[in-house]
């Protein structure tokens, strides 16, 4: 026996741990091959079903893929594809041989166990059971024996509950009851709790259960009314999937006990189809609206179809339908003006139809109709409507080209969301804060720094995640991407904005994917990989034009036609640009901008500099990006007037340091040091030339996207910055020797030193209490700054520095 080998010490105990989560998105990677990012719906679905359990992942995953479900690379898998999964015939036979040699008492009280859920109390499973204490507890025992169950201990050592030792076990053995009798088994455990509940003075915190046990059992009433307030209450909650499931359920009853009046059932489909629109099921959202709408007219409730209206609208700008969107706003914006005036759904209404003018291009138009909203809110003294106006004035003046005025009011908008705790706008605000310092057209500026930006996309995307918002997911790992851009961190960028768009394409938002695309596009033009860049802003602009959103596809196209000027198709970037040329001299928006840079460069391949420079220092007035004055420190070098460069260059590396780009670094002190040869100046362009190399060498050691990687070592300039350092194959640049360290914020000091005492990402995050991504970057951009390619590195120079590290 294993006793008497254990005496005789013949072997060894090894207790293995279940694997984690990231365990888990390794082995599907590792197991089916994959190339694409294993999505995190999928590794927590399966986490769940199987709580890490090696065997019952491998067999899980085996049966998806026989499912038919797992699509291309993955693409398919999702939370309701491995719900919906049956359990897999050999886990199912593994877990019911245990129940050989059970007698029949034992077996019923296991049914009816497995009946009540994984989780399941002793004086509960008695008073459905019937049976004496004495009787139970000879059963239970037996289970426990055969650890089928254990002891549930989180309510102390004197509670007598009992859990399903695993969530499948429970399953296999719900899943061997017939249909007659789990019915039978529901209808007495959904009496016999609601009666214990109401003795103890209140349903309320187990509405789910008597739910879903009366849906169960067939008892259509209870489960209609318990299924709303179910639903209601988890969606106060942010359990959002949860959510859909109750009111799911609840229609289901609602239609088969065939009675409920439409003035109950419309608000039921809209509360649902909102819940659906937060889990990124766009297509089951939209069937919601419709219905909810129908059933809204029929029960003549003006307000309520003018809050489906707004809903829906705001849906088909998601999809990328901003011509339906802009009917719809409209069909509510009448709606709100017919028979009695109501100013609320008014100013919604314009809300609504100005922010869908602002993507048609159309921004007077598009402010007209906020100031007028917000006006309205004003004098009705509603706190939510002037936060979203708020909201929407800040989108506006982005789009206008001023960040300034836009982070104002997102800041203005957030600190009223905050006050109301509305978690979805808090969300979306916290995130578009990162993107006025983004500025992902690179045409402003302003004084925050990428850093900031990042914090508050990492915010906005914690936020989001813990709400279940998928679209709020997708847009705030679009925009990190973007601040990862603008802190030079391009493997980090590369990887957030795929995810980005794998997410946004999954719930099929188009607005977002166009937003992924384009923050791939200038990661791999930054890099020098044009190619690249012009196929995802290709890919982008196909996205955008049948859509409609006119501001957006006027902005790729003079994005499209920067690129294009910088691999020499000089034609194909003025084709571009032609319905933009009017308005280059007197650009007023980001797309004017982003057009006017782009010709700038096509006259700088023309050789007329002098033209280059009229349209680059109308661009300047009111505004010093990094890349604008580098530019025109290059036309002034053209021309022959040497006397400005130098504190252009100066200039352009102050805000590249301050607010980004940081990729740009490296080529502003390349040309510091090219012009200072020029004028004989040997100290100061060798000391330009270091610091070329070292923000070169910082910036490679960010890249581990191989083939953006091999093209920025390709660049010309990048090996005249980097020297001998630069030839393929070569290791990654570490810093300059005797340079000193690139300073590091406060907490890339914290999370350094705890590198050195050979702590983990997932450690550190749960010391520090922060996510695991957000310690990977702060890692990462340690790792930039200071021109490492390693862990090893960066524990090293922590060791070195500790008392630096402690001092600060």
């Amino acid at each position: 026996s294993i006793a008497d080998l254990e005496r005789e010490r013949l072997i060894t105990e090894v207790q293995l741990q279940p694997l984690d989560p990231g365990d888990i998105r390794a082995m599907v990677a590792e197991v089916f091959g994959l190339d694409t990012p294993v999505s995190a719906e999928l590794v927590e679905a399966v986490y769940a079903r199987t709580e890490g359990n090696p065997f019952f992942v491998e067999e899980l995953l085996k049966a998806l893929v026989e499912s038919g479900d797992l699509g291309s690379a993955g693409a398919a898998w999702d939370r309701a594809a491995v719900d919906r999964l049956d359990l897999p015939r050999s886990v199912r036979e593994a877990i019911l041989r245990r129940l050989d040699g059970l007698d029949a008492l034992t077996l019923q009280v296991v049914d009816t166990a497995a009946t009540v859920g994984r989780y399941f109390d002793f004086a509960v499973l008695q008073e459905v059971t019937g049976l004496s204490e004495d009787a139970l507890l000879v059963a239970v025992k037996q289970l426990l024996s055969q650890q089928l169950i254990s002891l549930e201990r989180r309510f102390g050592w004197d509670h007598q509950g009992y859990l399903f030792r695993h969530a499948l076990t429970r399953d296999a053995i719900y899943g061997r009851l017939l249909p007659q009798e789990r019915r039978a088994l529901h209808r007495r455990v959904a009496e016999t709790l609601e009666q214990i509940y109401q003795q103890q003075g209140s349903t309320a915190g187990h509405l789910g259960e008597l739910a879903h046990h009366y849906y169960a059992a067939g008892g259509w009433a209870q489960a209609y009314r318990y299924g709303v307030r179910a639903g209601d209450q988890a969606r106060a909650l942010d359990a959002n999937a949860e959510a859909a499931g109750h009111y799911t359920r609840a229609l289901d009853a609602a239609a088969r006990l065939g009675d409920v009046p439409a003035a109950d059932l419309a608000p039921l489909h809209h509360a649902q189809a909102r819940v659906y629109t937060l889990l990124g099921q766009l297509a089951a959202a939209g069937a919601g609206y419709t219905e909810a709408r129908r059933l809204a007219r029929q029960a003549d409730d003006s307000a309520l179809e003018q809050e489906i209206l707004y809903d829906l609208s705001g849906l088909e700008a998601g999809h990328g339908n901003y011509g339906q969107a802009l009917a719809l706003g409209e069909e509510m914006l009448a709606l709100a003006g017919s028979a009695v005036a109501d100013p609320r759904a008014q100013a919604r209404a314009l809300s609504r139809v100005g922010n869908v003018l602002d993507n048609l291009a159309r921004l007077a138009e598009g402010m007209a109709n906020h100031q007028r909203a917000l006006a309205l809110f004003t004098n009705l003294g509603d706190t939510w409507g002037i936060a979203d106006s708020l909201d929407l004035i800040g989108m506006n003046n982005y789009l206008a080209g001023d960040a300034e005025a836009a982070h104002e009011y997102w800041a203005r908008s957030l600190a009223l969301f905050t006050e109301l705790d509305d978690r979805e706008r808090i969300a979306s605000c916290q995130t578009s804060l990162g993107m006025t310092v983004t500025q992902f057209d690179g045409m402003s500026v302003q004084a925050a720094s990428p850093e900031d930006c990042l914090a508050c996309t990492e915010r906005g995307l914690a936020l989001s995640r813990r709400i279940e918002w998928r679209a709020g997911e997708a847009y705030a790992l679009a925009l990190s991407a973007y601040a990862q851009i603008g802190a030079g961190q391009y493997g980090a960028a590369w990887r957030a904005a795929t995810e980005a768009l794998a997410l946004a394409r999954s719930i099929d938002h188009a607005e977002w994917q166009v937003l992924s695309l384009t923050a791939l596009a200038l990661a791999a033009f930054d890099l020098g990989d044009l190619a690249e860049a012009g196929a995802r802003l290709e890919q982008a602009l196909d996205m955008a034009r049948p859509a409609g959103a006119r501001q957006c596809e006027l902005r790729l196209a003079a994005l499209l036609a920067t690129v294009r000027a910088q691999q020499g198709d000089l034609p194909g970037a003025a084709a571009l640009l032609g319905p933009l040329q009017p308005a280059i001299s007197r650009a007023t928006n980001t797309w004017e901008r982003q057009a006017t840079y782009a010709m700038a460069l096509i006259e700088q391949a023309r050789r007329h500099p002098a033209r280059a420079l009229v349209l680059v220092d109308g661009l300047l007035a009111g505004q010093a990006p990094a890349h604008l004055l580098l530019l025109k420190a290059q036309l002034l070098g053209a021309l022959d007037r040497p006397v400005e460069i130098e504190a252009l260059l100066a200039e352009a590396e102050a805000v590249a340091n301050r607010c980004g780009p940081r990729g740009l670094r490296w080529r502003v002190s390349l040309e510091r040091s090219r012009a200072a040869r020029a004028r004989g100046d040997t100290a100061v362009a060798q000391a330009a030339q270091t610091a070329a190399q070292a923000a070169a060498a910082a910036l490679l050691a960010g890249i581990d996207e191989p083939k953006l990687r091999a093209c920025f070592l390709r660049d010309p300039l990048v090996q005249q910055a980097l020297g001998p350092a630069a030839a393929p194959g070569g290791k990654r640049p570490a810093a300059p020797a005797g340079t000193p360290p690139s300073p590091l914020t406060a907490r890339e000091r914290e999370i350094a030193a705890l590198v050195a005492q050979g702590l983990s990402n997932k450690a550190i995050a749960e010391q520090l209490v922060l996510s695991d991504r957000t310690v990977e970057m702060h890692v990462s951009n340690a790792l930039g700054k200071l021109g490492f390619s390693s862990r090893a590195q960066l524990a090293a120079w922590a060791v070195e520095h500790r008392r630096e590290l402690a001092v600060r």
